[in-house]
């Protein structure tokens, strides 16, 4: 069975304690295909919180990416389940 905690624990040592990380950093963890995915997400009001740092300068706090990766667990349900 897939544990979840396992995915968040081994995102939280790949990013080394780190408090803040960028979209291309974001897109290294293989989160997401790529920074312009999380810019169309930023103006649809989608996708990880953000903090703007300056006109087109956005950084991603750690925490809030973790619990927007969480956030987005779905779990199929198996054969025979309502």
């Amino acid at each position: 069975m897939y544990n979840f905690e396992n995915t968040l624990n081994e995102l939280k040592s790949r990013l080394n304690g780190r408090k803040l990380v960028s979209g291309k950093d974001i897109v290294a963890l293989g989160l997401v295909g790529s920074d312009a995915t999380l810019t169309n997400w930023r103006k649809r009001g989608d996708g990880p919180p953000y903090l703007r740092i300056s006109m087109g300068k956005y950084l991603f706090p750690v925490d809030g990416l973790l619990e927007w990766v969480a956030s987005t667990l779905h779990t199929p349900k198996t054969e025979g389940e309502g």
